[in-house]
């Protein structure tokens, strides 16, 4: 019955190119023909098809035969539809390869994509688009078609990059984390890993920041420095890849920190974010206790204030973190300071927080509230901080 099927299939095809080339040589049809828009229409985003060409249709099919006879008739390529697609984005979109390589062959503009990112939803060069597509889902494989894209591209970094946000090719293929083999085609070509996109951000920015937590991100980390990526290059809220690393409150990035930090000095460790953060500001508080051992091990400055007044163990104790708290301790940090609730950050928090009432937070909207980290601790029911504190003698001033 299968087989019967398949060559049914085969033989509507067969029909279905006869017929194509009948209407094109013999009853002169256009093959550059599109949708019209349609009559009732209020704008270009009413009718999905409007703008469509055959070539659009046919690109997005698995049986290539019909797309084979329009291609030999030389359609328009650089056309676009009512949403931003051409007929090479729409085989990519719908994860066509053997479609996508067929018009790149046949004379479809690698560098042709839609110049009104605010008119349309499809905005990206195909470059662009295909990795972004490609990164984004795990059953969606571009290689092939991204492969052709790249040997008619001259120079990569001539690309158009995403209108919109910036991105370049190797910032998708980097921000989801999924595919090594994506991020080596790209650097081979000769991507430059130093771009920023609008907020400042790098390749590896994106890297740091992949929503995949696997092996593949730090592949992907180590190609990015292999060919020259700066991790402490910052972003436009002064933020570099170490900052970046402590995103997940509940992870301890260790191994990504690892391979961020293995050529960095105590200066670089202490680059500061716009608020005055180091990265191990960053790690305390959200209690990353390897990575403040291995932060301090490699030369980070234990008591530097941010901008708020907070040092590394005032962000642990703040944020409730008991056992980085003993940690910092442990390791030299000063005992005697303040911890520092400032009203912008308490604002956000729930109503009724441990020091700002609801009905009071208006009101003290411009005053900082300092405590003594032992009265934290004590609020804390830290037995064991306390112990640790009282048994330094400058503590007896309390």
């Amino acid at each position: 019955m299968a087989e019967c099927t398949d060559d049914f299939k085969g033989n509507l095809a067969t029909w279905g190119s006869e017929l194509l080339d009948s209407l094109i040589t013999d009853a002169k049809s256009d093959p550059s023909a599109a949708v019209a828009k349609g009559k009732y229409s209020k704008s270009n985003r009413d009718n999905k098809d409007e703008g469509k060409t055959a070539a659009h249709y046919l690109s997005t099919s698995s049986n290539n035969q019909l797309l084979s006879t329009l291609l030999k008739n030389s359609p328009r390529l650089d056309c676009l539809d009512s949403s931003g697609l051409t007929p090479l984005t729409s085989a990519l979109l719908t994860n066509q390869n053997a479609a996508a390589n067929m018009l790149l062959e046949n004379g479809a503009l690698v560098d042709f994509c839609s110049n009104s990112p605010s008119k349309h939803e499809y905005n990206m060069a195909p470059l662009v688009f295909a990795c972004a597509k490609h990164a984004s889902k795990a059953d969606c494989n571009l290689i092939p078609a991204i492969k052709n894209i790249l040997e008619k591209i001259e120079d990569i970094n001539e690309v158009k990059s995403c209108p919109v946000t910036n991105y370049t090719a190797l910032m998708f293929a980097c921000r989801e984390g999924q595919d090594p083999a994506l991020v080596k085609l790209l650097l081979r070509k000769g991507a430059k890993v130093q771009v920023q996109d609008t907020n400042g951000q790098t390749a590896l920015h994106h890297g740091v920041l992949s929503t995949k937590s696997n092996c593949h991100v730090s592949q992907i980390i180590e190609l990015l420095l292999d060919a020259g990526a700066d991790p402490f290059a910052s972003d436009k809220k002064g933020l570099n890849s170490v900052h970046l690393a402590f995103q997940e409150p509940d992870q301890d990035p260790m191994e990504m920190l690892a391979l961020l930090t293995q050529r960095a000095n105590s200066a670089l460790i202490d680059s500061t974010d716009n608020e005055g953060n180091t990265a191990l500001h960053k790690a305390a508080s959200i209690g990353s206790m390897t990575s403040i051992l291995h932060l301090t091990s490699i030369g980070a400055s234990i008591n530097i204030k941010n901008k708020e007044g907070n040092t590394p163990i005032g962000l642990a104790i703040k944020n409730t973190h008991q056992s980085s708290t003993v940690l910092l301790a442990q390791l030299g940090a000063e005992l005697n300071t303040k911890i520092v609730y400032s009203p912008e950050s308490t604002i956000e928090g729930p109503a009724g927080s441990e020091y700002w009432s609801s009905n009071k937070q208006q009101a003290c909207i411009n005053r900082i509230v300092e405590k003594d980290a032992v009265e934290v601790v004590i609020k804390h029911k830290w037995r064991n901080v306390m112990t640790l504190m009282l048994s330094r003698k400058r503590f007896y001033s309390y």
